[in-house]
């Protein structure tokens, strides 16, 4: 049944705006809503009357994008999806004939794109994915039973998030006594010969290296002040949160710390081109990106059979590690680096702040998986908002590269002492 209600056509630049986070669009090519806009349209309903009714093989799917609808299906209680939920990255009853009536509520803003569009954008068909009671449906990976209690866990707030790590911990707790000095901080350290020497490493790095060489802690330590030596101290304990018992898991979790290792070194070079960034902290963020990973891969140790089924671990990990991540970092009390977290790969995300570490993370993410050749994958640098909000602190593409150009030894030195 055709929806009353008014469409208007939509254009490349709000397509992006409303479906960039779509999951569906994830690995779509980078000129896809350049494609779309002659084939899309806004809806925002003024009226219940509804967009699908089961059993009906219509040429349109819908996208949910503000506001929610409501999903019946005979002899089925109705489910209400709102725009917020996970499944609202995809479209909205997508298999032909549709399993469901669709029902939105009002002042519901939805997309409208034809079905051919949608088949031509897709490497491969992808089914609807819509919770069913307490499993998922679909036939996707979502279906198995992984997936499903990765999304129990997540809805039930019941996922074991890891702790701060040791060292990290106690520096945090001393730190709040007002008679905390370097002399104690120095202590603190110098328990962990390996957290200690990995400091002196740094301090005495190019990125962060004074006049002279830095030959004990305290030197170190006046060198870098309080602040940056806890994040930094944070970012040496970091690495001991990947790892794990089964040796696929372990290799997952390598793989996975040498990408944020190279996320770290990008971002703590570009966060240079304004002052309102520390290099220090712009490292941590990007080795800290994705730890919602390790709580997930901790779980996988229960699932022997995902060894041999790559592809679901892969899409659950991708779907999920964003969220997890900004709570495990909440949780640690790093509120600016969640937010970051959450919108990682979100490569249209605007808001109305100065730049801001979100802003540098998408960059440095962007400049991390070019490196890695996904490009299929991704959109132009000088097309997310976030580059954007760095241009106005001087960045620019031909800057951009010549930044990371110049900085390759110090890069490189980065890279070998968190990878040692």
């Amino acid at each position: 049944m055709a929806p009353v209600q008014q469409l208007s056509p939509a254009h490349a630049g709000t397509l992006k705006r409303l479906l960039g986070t779509h999951s569906f669009f994830k690995d779509a090519p980078a000129d896809t809503f350049l494609q779309a806009q002659g084939c899309a349209h806004i809806l925002t309903t003024d009226s219940q009357e509804p967009l699908l009714t089961q059993g009906e093989a219509s040429p349109y799917a819908w996208f949910l994008v503000e506001g929610s609808v409501t999903l019946k299906q005979r002899d089925q209680p109705d489910r209400k999806l709102s725009a917020v939920e996970p499944d609202a990255g995809f479209p909205i009853a997508n298999l032909r004939p549709a399993n469901y009536t669709v029902e939105p509520d009002l002042k519901a803003r939805l997309v409208r794109l034809e079905q051919s569009f949608l088949k031509k954008i897709s490497q491969k068909p992808k089914p609807a994915r819509f919770l069913g009671g307490s499993e998922m449906g679909g036939g996707s990976w979502q279906s198995h039973r992984f997936a499903i209690e990765v999304k129990r866990l997540q809805a039930s707030g019941d996922f074991k998030i890891p702790a701060l790590p040791g060292v990290s911990a106690r520096i945090s707790q001393a730190m709040q006594d007002p008679d905390f000095a370097i002399s104690d901080l120095s202590k603190l350290i110098g328990a962990d010969p390996a957290i200690a020497g990995g400091l002196l490493n740094i301090a005495n790095s190019a990125l962060f290296r004074g006049a002279d060489i830095c030959e004990t802690l305290n030197a170190a330590i006046v060198r870098l002040g309080l602040t940056q030596t806890r994040t930094l101290v944070m970012t040496l304990a970091a690495k001991s949160l990947f790892t794990a018992r089964r040796p696929w898991i372990r290799t997952r979790l390598n793989i996975m710390w040498r990408h944020a290792v190279e996320v770290g070194a990008y971002a703590t070079v570009l966060a240079r081109l304004d002052q309102g960034l520390d290099n220090a902290k712009a490292l941590l963020l990007g080795l800290l990106h994705e730890i919602g990973a390790v709580p997930i891969l901790e779980l996988a140790d229960q699932f022997p059979e995902l060894e041999n089924s790559p592809g679901i671990l892969d899409a659950v990990l991708a779907n999920e590690v964003p969220e997890l991540s900004a709570r495990t970092l909440t949780k640690w009390g790093l509120n600016d680096f969640a937010d970051a977290a959450l919108h990682q790969e979100n490569w249209f995300f605007e808001h109305d702040e100065k730049t801001n570490y979100t802003d540098l993370l998408i960059v440095a993410h962007l400049h991390g998986l070019i490196k890695a050749k996904r490009f299929k994958d991704l959109p132009r640098l000088n097309e997310t908002p976030a580059f954007q909000n760095l241009t106005s602190a001087g960045l620019s593409a031909k800057v951009s590269l010549t930044i990371l150009e110049e900085a390759q030894q110090e890069l490189a030195e980065l890279r070998s002492l968190l990878t040692a």
